[in-house]
């Protein structure tokens, strides 16, 4: 079936514009705030990371570290494990990477770093820093560096699967797919 070519008026045209001007401000507004949290997500962990080492929120009146976190993560619609897991993040990479660079490189790749350290022992590569802070790298090329620099070098013919982390062969991957394409198809187990 072939649609029927409209001759746009001079209207349709003057709107379609505005439109697609109006998408690129929302787009870029849109990447900026996501940006704004993952940094702002390190600041807080890091100042969570204090306020538990300085066992201020006694001060507060909260019997425990976790009765105070229980009055925040509400509020920010994050879980108490994710805030937990930031301050993990920054206990663990403060005292390799300054605060500036780990606020440069936000939550996620943040995460990701911090799973080398835990493997390895050691501080992540000035490379992968240096990727990390890159606002091009997306947290995917930055898991499969990051694996690269825990394992090595893939196998060959596979590709990076972040299900824990860990290259499959194409065979791998698609009985992988298949798996899940059948759990969704699945009916869940009703309990009598």
């Amino acid at each position: 079936m072939t649609e029927e070519l409209i001759q746009p008026t001079a209207e349709d045209t003057k709107l379609a514009a505005e439109a697609q001007i109006e998408v690129e401000h929302l787009l870029l507004d849109i990447q900026a705030h996501a940006s704004q949290v993952e940094t702002n997500y390190i600041k807080l962990s890091t100042l969570l990371l204090d306020i538990r080492n300085r066992r201020h929120w006694i001060l507060w009146g909260h019997h425990s570290f976790g009765a105070y976190m229980k009055t925040i993560h509400g509020r920010l619609g994050l879980g108490r494990t994710q805030l937990y897991q930031g301050i993990s993040v920054v206990e663990t990479l403060l005292p390799l990477v300054d605060e500036q660079e780990l606020e440069e490189i936000g939550k996620s790749k943040a995460i990701v770093l911090r799973q080398i350290v835990t493997q390895t022992g050691h501080r992540p590569s000035d490379e992968i820093i240096r990727d990390a802070k890159n606002p091009l790298m997306t947290v995917e090329v930055i898991r499969e560096r990051a694996y690269k620099e825990m394992h090595g070098e893939p196998p060959p013919g596979g590709s990076y699967m972040h299900l824990g982390g860990f290259y499959a062969t194409p065979d791998e991957r698609a009985e992988i797919s298949q798996a899940i394409e059948c759990a969704k198809r699945t009916d869940p187990v009703i309990p009598h």
